[in-house]
């Protein structure tokens, strides 16, 4: 363990600390930062900045009186770590001198570590998206079930609050899966497959099923694989068909109970397809067509 972070770096001591400071109101000036709600204003002005300014090494520069969604985040961390610098950007994936209190530098930190998901889990952190091509806000994932997803963030509303959100709201562009003492890297680190092998994730019961995507992964490829359309998948995941993905995403292939849908009534587009599926179907379409058959939906491109 890097930092000595012991059992402080714990999803549980993680939760905790994020959930003491709800209801906290970001500042109209740099004064009164440790009281909940004086002072209140929209100045940017918090304690979690100010924290963290005064830890060398934890960011590339100060941060307080900037916006502080991330920077909230990496101080609840911070400060379930035991205030323990190297174990909290250990379990934020970033490194010294971090640019991680803006929201698309943290989320790349753990795209590049291999440990981000579309599947949401209790402590990982969520990342939403409001424009296309920016990640714009973020928050830690308190509770999950089925339909909805139960958030801590800070910067909501000038504040510290308590969000629920449908688990596919189509704003949620991914998590973060930090590296936690527990959970949830036993239950959803995205590791690699074996060679040549698709990788479903074992869920325990009453958990989602996940697989791991590979290079050469197709939306059509998995679904069909696991049973699905890809109208399904893509509704289970709240991407699109026509989604770019990327191995070491994590995909929800099935719900607890669901049984698979069938796929006979949905061919892919042509941009579903990898160059492999595109040729191999045409070679069977050109096969159908010598032998004197008519060309099947399964041949089309």
């Amino acid at each position: 363990r890097r930092g000595g972070g012991g059992d402080h770096r714990t999803s549980a001591a993680l939760l905790a600390a994020d959930r003491r400071f709800v209801g906290y109101r970001e500042k109209a000036s740099n004064a009164q930062l440790d009281e909940p709600t004086a002072n209140a204003g929209s100045g940017n002005w918090t304690r979690f900045a100010r924290d963290l300014d005064a830890v060398r090494g934890f960011y590339n520069g100060p941060k307080n009186g900037a916006p502080w969604c991330d920077v909230f985040v990496d101080a609840c961390f911070y400060y379930a770590s035991g205030e323990d610098r190297d174990a909290a950007l250990y379990a934020l994936c970033q490194p010294l001198n971090s640019a991680g209190a803006g929201c698309l530098y943290s989320a790349d930190y753990y795209k590049k570590a291999g440990r981000w998901t579309q599947t949401p889990v209790e402590g990982a952190q969520i990342f939403f998206s409001y424009a296309p091509g920016e990640i714009s806000h973020t928050g830690i994932v308190e509770a999950v079930n089925a339909a909805t997803v139960t958030t801590i963030e800070g910067n909501s509303g000038d504040c510290v609050a308590r969000r629920v959100y449908h688990r596919f709201d189509d704003r949620i562009v991914g998590y973060g899966l930090p590296r936690y003492d527990d959970g949830p890297s036993q239950s959803a680190s995205p590791t690699a497959p074996p060679e040549g092998e698709p990788r479903t994730e074992q869920a325990t019961e009453g958990e989602p099923r996940t697989y791991t995507v590979k290079a050469g992964d197709t939306i059509w490829g998995i679904a069909r694989a696991h049973g699905l359309t890809m109208s399904a998948l893509a509704e289970l995941n709240g991407i699109s068909v026509n989604a770019v993905i990327h191995p070491g995403d994590v995909l929800t292939v099935g719900m607890p109970g669901a049984s698979p849908r069938p796929t006979e009534d949905e061919t892919p587009g042509v941009e579903a397809l990898s160059l492999e599926e595109r040729v191999a179907a045409l070679e069977k379409a050109v096969a159908a067509l010598r032998a004197g058959r008519s060309v099947t939906d399964d041949c089309l491109i």
